[in-house]
């Protein structure tokens, strides 16, 4: 089975490209950039951008499933620069479907997407996205497969661009500075180990059943952002302070989720790493990055 995943060399798409290859698949690894790590000979990177569509038509013959994974994203960041986000999510994903529309055998097509409100301009392109894929789905006849994914966190996460609470936090603990919580800290996040996230966006897309709708992954932790931000000094045995600051543009203060249906209605029951050991691993790597004198 031939997989392509764009934005393969970013947090999430390096999860999924792993999984695949563990699988046996062939993955054609595209993105803007890539590392000189070794690769398992059934990857390929290819360096390329989603705006390139002749690119991308190229790369998907013959392809079974394209995990679309590339995109800008932010929330504060993204109001500086919008047209960025919104040439490459917003039209990089109509290139997705236009280049999958044109295949002799059409591929089936995984998407991220939000369930929040779109209250700053990513998660207003994710949900125009997710329209998009409907509407390729229903008039096109496209398999075109959107699942709604929590906050993800776990090793080789950016803590700073963007701002991602866990590997700021963890970041900002092992050197024992003070950990800024934007707003009150009672906004829920809920979250999932990026490994667990790679797994199950693998399954939801090769399962081979009709999906009609935009399922959502549920996490097993949902947890304030003042409680986070005390469970990782208390695991790194930091001696960092909590400061609080002004809500930034674009964030909305969740203290609710609106729900869709959980996609263990498609790929089955899955097991959840724990917030506390995945918070270990993910500090574990945070500081060997950290002691070896890499800035975080």
């Amino acid at each position: 089975m031939k997989c392509v995943v764009t934005g393969a060399n970013g947090f999430i798409g390096q999860s999924v490209v792993g999984e695949l290859a563990r699988r046996g698949f062939d993955v054609v690894a595209f993105d803007l950039l890539h590392d000189d790590a070794d690769r398992s000979s059934n990857i390929r990177c290819v360096k390329g951008d989603v705006r390139n569509l002749e690119l991308l038509k190229t790369q998907f013959d013959g392809a079974n499933c394209i995990f679309h994974l590339s995109g800008v994203v932010g929330t504060d960041e993204l109001f500086d620069d919008p047209k960025l986000a919104i040439e490459v999510n917003i039209c990089g994903a109509l290139n997705i479907f236009l280049a999958a529309k044109e295949m002799k055998r059409p591929a089936r097509i995984f998407l991220p997407t939000k369930h929040t409100e779109p209250n700053n301009i990513y998660s207003m392109t994710a949900q125009g996205v997710d329209k998009l894929g409907h509407v390729y789905r229903e008039n096109c006849g496209l398999d075109v497969r959107a699942l709604i994914l929590p906050n993800v966190y776990g090793p080789f996460q950016n803590p700073y661009r963007p701002r991602r609470v866990v590997p700021q936090f963890i970041a900002r603990a092992i050197a024992n500075d003070s950990i800024e919580i934007f707003g009150s800290g009672d906004q829920l996040v809920e979250l999932v180990f990026v490994s667990d996230v790679g797994r199950i966006i693998v399954d939801y897309l090769i399962e081979d059943v009709s999906v009609i709708e935009t399922f959502e992954l549920f996490a097993q932790d949902v947890i304030s952002i003042r409680s986070l931000a005390k469970k990782i000094i208390r695991i790194s045995n930091s001696r960092s302070e909590i400061t609080y600051a002004s809500k930034r543009r674009g964030e909305l203060i969740l203290t609710a989720f609106s729900r869709a249906s959980n996609v263990v209605d498609v790929v089955g029951p899955v097991n959840l790493t724990a917030l506390d050991d995945g918070i270990e691993i993910t500090m574990d790597w945070y500081k060997r990055k950290y002691h070896a004198g890499i800035q975080l």
